[in-house]
């Protein structure tokens, strides 16, 4: 329903890595504003669709990102839908452009990148909203801990 919010995420079949270089993070990054237009995605021959001198065309955006997070293994999206279905059309969307990629980048992959359904949690409460951001920031803060803790011991 137009208004609701969201805290979207799901991850790697088996709990794997579904992004492998930087390539791959940023295809993802891409996607999320190419992807979120009510008519479909928006086709563009830019390869840095965010250079400063690109003009990319309007869109009628399906939702609002507020905040997102990609990591190895999982992503975390805060979205406002805009339309009525936004939040369950550009989660589908996403999941299905990106394993597409995925299995075709990675020659002789095919099927299921993601374990299930992407969950799509409703923000009930002002107190849950103002939590979500801080919860996303953290899951990557936490990573990149880990990942100097491991540095330093080896």
């Amino acid at each position: 329903m137009v208004g609701d919010i969201a805290h979207v995420c799901n991850r790697g079949v088996e709990k794997r890595k579904i992004f492998l270089d930087h390539a791959d993070y940023v295809r993802f990054r891409d996607n999320l504003f190419l992807l979120n237009n009510l008519e479909g995605k928006i086709r563009t021959k830019h390869k840095n669709i965010f250079q400063a001198n690109i003009k990319l065309p309007e869109r009628d955006k399906l939702v609002d990102i507020f905040k997102w997070s990609l990591l190895p293994n999982h992503f975390h999206l805060l979205l406002h839908e805009t339309v009525d279905g936004g939040i369950l059309e550009f989660t589908k969307r996403l999941g299905n452009a990106y394993t597409k990629y995925f299995n075709t980048k990675n020659e002789g992959r095919s099927g299921y990148l993601f374990q299930n359904s992407a969950k799509i949690i409703k923000v009930e409460n002002n107190r849950h909203f103002l939590y979500l951001p801080f919860y996303i920031d953290l899951n990557s803060a936490e990573l990149s801990a880990v990942r100097s803790i491991e540095f330093l011991r080896s």
